[in-house]
């Protein structure tokens, strides 16, 4: 795969907005026009409200087999799945990766470098999560080492192209959180784009960086906490308590739970927000009424048990447990619980080669079954309906990030497609055909012939983002032969 990289310096935008540096590199024609997606995941979570829930989505069902999977990362950085929108899929790892939900195909991807001339050696910029608004790609990019950050930023990109739209940044030890998209505006927590150390919730307007408002929060760590939004209202848990604001406005609705160390807002749909409290051991969820910030029920687990807000829908709440490996749902409407059910998996060998586990880690709520890592379940009362083995990377291990369009989607140490069967006997001659040379260590125990492409590939083309402290990004587009590098810029606002 050819790159492209462009360092910025801070001298060249000193009469300019600033921002960090962008490298985009095409690999493809865009954005595939004839995947008919019934229903979109444009952003971690499925919805703003980060349910994980889509009721009129179709996922794959009976005997799975793989559709393509994309080897594990050259720098052995994680996958991370944002969205799946118009038979795109967007993901995350050293770089912003567009591909072809058909086959894998890699579409663009936009890489962020740091520029020597502002950061020493140990300086390194992270793309997180993308997250998709309409026909632009969003992500937060932090620059720093293990230790610290020196800035943070955010960066939007042409969905078809990955050519650069805008960006804005900050020189700051905080970062901003992942981004949540709702209508035509991206919601987050972050730090002040004026230097100071006050924490701000912001809307933004993603089609051109505008920030429509910025409301003042408590938090140390806003990087962390991801707003949810729902029905016009913000969902913001901070250091003490929880804060809903009007989403047109940023005007404050209401503060709850003022007492309470809530570490996150996991899940908000209906009239039902689920807030997480931070208390050890154990772990407690709170339901919050969205329209007045009342409680409505409370739910602690004790002792060594820890629970995590996965998915949410109409009737239940669900919850991993543990790792995991145990599934709960509790009743939406007063958090009694329902049913438990632990997940099965395939323990893996003792020798070093990859192995065939059935995945237990992340959770959707698609059409009419739960879907639990590699296992599908009944929401109603947790009978497992079917389980899928994958041979797991070396490093990373997968997990569950999106079900869409009949396809299971699994992230981490690689990234890995799922279909059913039935699908696969109609599609097999659009297939693509693996590269001699790509290892195919992610075929499923169920189908061990199943096409894997890599769509890293030295032959596939990249784009490089150099990444700045104090000033704007770089983009370069490598098309080809051909190299268009277009200045870069970073838009500061107080």
């Amino acid at each position: 795969m050819t790159s492209s990289t462009d360092a910025i310096s801070r001298r060249g935008f000193l009469s300019a907005v600033t921002g960090i540096g962008l490298g985009v590199v095409a690999a493809g024609s865009g954005v595939s026009e004839g995947a008919d997606a019934d229903v979109s995941w444009t952003q971690p979570g499925a919805t703003a409200g980060k349910t994980s829930w889509l009721p009129e989505g179709t996922g794959p069902t009976g005997e799975l087999t793989t559709a393509w999977s994309v080897g594990e990362t050259r720098d052995g950085s994680k996958t991370e799945i944002g969205a799946i929108v118009n038979g795109t899929v967007y993901a995350a790892d050293s770089a912003i990766r567009a591909y072809d939900a058909t086959d894998g195909t890699e579409r663009w991807s936009v890489k962020a470098t740091v520029p020597q001339s502002d950061y020493d050696d140990s300086m390194r910029a992270d793309i997180a999560v993308p997250s998709v608004v309409n026909d632009i790609v969003l992500a937060p990019v932090r620059i720093g080492n293990e230790n610290e950050t020196a800035h943070a930023t955010i960066v939007a990109v042409e969905a078809d192209s990955g050519s650069k739209r805008w960006q804005l940044g900050v020189d700051s030890p905080k970062t901003f959180s992942p981004l949540t998209a709702y209508s035509d505006s991206v919601f987050c927590c972050g730090p002040a784009l004026s230097g100071s150390n006050q924490s701000y919730v912001y809307r933004i307007d993603a089609q051109g960086s505008s920030i429509l408002w910025q409301a003042p929060i408590d938090l140390d760590t806003p990087g962390q906490n991801t707003a949810l939004v729902a029905d016009g209202r913000v969902f913001v848990a901070e250091t003490e308590g929880v804060t809903a604001l009007d989403a047109p406005s940023g005007k404050v609705l209401w503060d709850a739970l003022p007492d309470v160390n809530a570490r996150n807002v996991p899940a908000v749909w209906n009239d039902t927000l689920i807030v997480w409290e931070a208390a050890y051991p154990g772990s407690t969820l709170i339901a919050l009424d969205v329209i007045t910030g009342t409680e409505l029920w409370k739910t602690a687990y004790g002792g060594e048990t820890i629970v995590a807000v996965e998915a949410i829908d109409d009737d239940r709440v669900y919850l991993s447990m543990n790792n995991a490996n145990t599934i709960i749902a509790l009743d939406r409407s007063d958090g009694s619980e329902l049913w438990r059910e632990t997940l099965p998996e395939t323990p893996p060998t003792d020798d070093r080669s990859p192995t065939g586990q059935v995945p237990t880690a992340g959770l959707a709520r698609v059409g009419s079954l739960l879907y639990a890592g590699g296992s599908t379940l009944d929401p109603t009362d947790g009978t497992i309906r079917s389980t899928t083995a994958i041979t797991r990377p070396e490093i990373g291990g997968l997990e569950l990030a999106a079900v869409v369009d009949e396809r299971c989607y699994f992230h981490g140490g690689s990234m890995h497609v799922l279909e059913s069967v039935d699908a696969a006997a109609h599609t097999d001659d659009s297939k693509v055909t693996p590269d001699e040379n790509t290892p195919n260590s992610d075929t499923p125990i169920t189908q061990p012939n199943s096409a894997t492409t890599d769509s890293r590939s030295p032959d596939k083309r990249t784009e490089t983002i150099p990444a700045t402290s104090t000033e704007g990004a770089g983009f370069g587009l490598l098309g080809g032969a051909v190299a268009l590098m277009l200045a870069g810029w970073r838009q500061r606002s107080s």
